[in-house]
């Protein structure tokens, strides 16, 4: 179809058929009676030839209009097929937890579309871990990047970095003079216990910061007030620098915001509570290229 339609858009272009005939590596011959053929097909004279030269009758100016159009249109699906086929086009589904997807959103995603500009991201959101499996598994997400504690024999798991729980301090809360370094911790270590007196922000029971969090709380055999429950780590960390309280949460949450130099992290207890970062998807699922690359990125970043 396109070389039929470049025909009279060449002969258009030049006004002539014999130099169109070059240009198109046909004969003038034959070339002249495809366009004899093509205006008793359509039931329009397409060129007035009037003395020597090919002039566009108004028919003829529409047809080479359409005709630019669908030829452009076509050379832009081959070019597509051809990005598909090579893997520099494609579509990702995967989700992401609402604590992770604002660094993934602001700090990931925007290197990896400057090399990758033809890749669409369709991201899903969920508060929990359950959540983001559930959907992986009913096969409506390729894959997901979260933070875990324990892993399915039926899913693949590529660590891609590690995050620690953390108390968030204000920056220059008094607690913090009391801090010092402890082998095996990435903060200024301090006993959990001095902070029975201190309000807290703890986030949605169902999520796991505040589980650990609860745990802490029962292990150091203290009952803290927490006086404001709210649904993400960042909301936490934001309640924080405004006063309402000190928080437990993924050390992460207060390192990669707006709110990081207002605030200090402190770590507790007698070890470490770690988590890998790890993009998580079922053991058939074969990443595409691109999809290596984004899973690169991701790893440059978290380690």
């Amino acid at each position: 179809m396109k070389r039929s339609l470049n025909y009279v858009i060449r002969v258009s272009e030049y006004g002539n058929i014999n130099r169109a005939a070059e240009e198109l590596f046909i004969t003038p011959s034959a070339l002249s009676k495809f366009i004899l053929t093509r205006e008793r097909e359509l039931g329009v004279d397409l060129f007035d030839r009037s003395g020597k030269k090919f002039a566009l009758t108004y028919a003829g100016e529409k047809y080479v209009e359409w005709a630019k159009k669908i030829v452009y249109m076509l050379d832009c699906m081959e070019n597509e097929m051809t990005n598909i086929a090579q893997e520099k086009a494609g579509v990702m589904h995967f989700g992401v937890q609402i604590m992770q997807s604002k660094i993934l959103l602001s700090r990931i995603i925007p290197g990896f579309e400057k090399s990758h500009p033809d890749i669409n991201l369709m991201v899903d959101h969920s508060y929990t871990l359950n959540g983001l499996l559930s959907n992986l598994e009913m096969g409506f997400t390729d894959f997901v990047i979260t933070s875990h504690h324990q892993k399915k024999d039926e899913l693949a798991y590529q660590k891609i970095g590690e995050i620690e729980m953390a108390l968030i301090v204000p920056k220059g809360h008094s607690g913090v003079k009391k801090a010092k370094e402890r082998e095996g911790f990435r903060y200024p270590w301090v006993d959990i216990r001095n902070f029975e007196k201190e309000n807290f922000i703890s986030l949605n029971k169902e999520q796991e910061p505040r589980r650990i969090t609860e745990t802490v709380f029962e292990m150091a055999d203290i009952t803290p007030h927490i006086n404001l429950q709210v649904p993400t780590s960042e909301l936490a960390v934001c309640s924080v620098v405004n006063g309402l309280g000190l928080t437990i949460t993924y050390d992460f949450s207060a390192k990669f915001n707006e709110y990081a130099e207002q605030v200090e992290l402190l770590s507790f207890g007698e070890t470490a509570m770690k988590r890998d970062i790890s993009i998580i998807y079922k053991q058939d699922f074969v990443p595409k290229s691109y999809e290596k690359a984004f899973f690169s990125h991701c790893k440059d970043f978290f380690s």
